[in-house]
């Protein structure tokens, strides 16, 4: 089963995973809206070199998010994993 977690095919399903999980889930939508409201008055109100700054800052934080899920994932699997095959 290790194997299997450090293909690439796994951690595409753990992040499309993630991503049908915090879809169905009222509060991650919510926020999500919010955030959009509030980029869309950045976005009106920034200048450029500004807006630059945030849209690195706003990759770099969708790109901790979309690691952090899957790991959290993938490290949950694992402990279970160890749960269940270990001798008591």
């Amino acid at each position: 089963m290790s194997d299997i977690m450090k293909s690439k095919a796994f951690d595409e399903f753990l992040q499309k995973r993630c991503e049908e999980i915090t879809a169905d889930d009222e509060e991650c939508v919510e926020i999500r809206q919010a955030i959009c409201k509030i980029e869309d008055e950045l976005t009106a109100v920034l200048s450029t070199e500004d807006m630059d700054k945030f849209v690195c800052f706003e990759s770099l934080t969708v790109k901790l998010a979309s690691c952090v899920g899957p790991l959290l994932y993938s490290k949950g699997l694992t402990d279970f994993s160890h749960f269940i095959t270990t001798p008591k």
